[in-house]
């Protein structure tokens, strides 16, 4: 069974040093690595898994092998596709805590693509597609 889903980015923004950032690899390096930057990070990343999960309501996929398709409406050019693309641990954490999938090892996403599509400043955005 294929899955669709939309998730707006601004779901993957948090407070950092007074100002609302989208949590990519680098901003997750930087918190990680101040002090108690760990568990500043966990706690960050429990939000944004708890605004992922609601959005999976009534989404199922196999419990089989699955491939994921991530494809990247960015609002700017500015961050590389490999730092947003870390966002994708939030995404198959918060599938895995909603019950879409039974887990996220490589029993059931066996493929996981990236593509940046465009540049959409009104809204940005990551489409999602799950298929077998």
């Amino acid at each position: 069974m294929a899955m669709d889903l939309i998730i707006p980015l601004d779901v993957f923004t948090v407070p950092i040093h007074g100002k609302q950032r989208m949590m990519t690899l680098n901003q997750w390096n930087l918190i990680s690595r101040a002090k108690r930057g760990m568990y500043t990070a966990s706690g960050h990343k429990k939000k944004i898994e708890n605004r992922i999960i609601p959005l999976f309501t009534h989404q199922t996929v196999n419990n089989k092998e699955n491939y994921w398709q991530f494809s990247w409406y960015l609002k700017d050019r500015r961050t590389d596709l490999d730092n947003i693309s870390f966002i994708q641990k939030f995404i198959l954490d918060a599938a895995q805590h909603a019950g879409v999938i039974a887990n996220d090892n490589l029993d059931q996403v066996v493929e996981i693509k990236h593509a940046f599509i465009e540049v959409d400043k009104e809204n940005p955005r990551v489409e999602i597609h799950v298929g077998v």
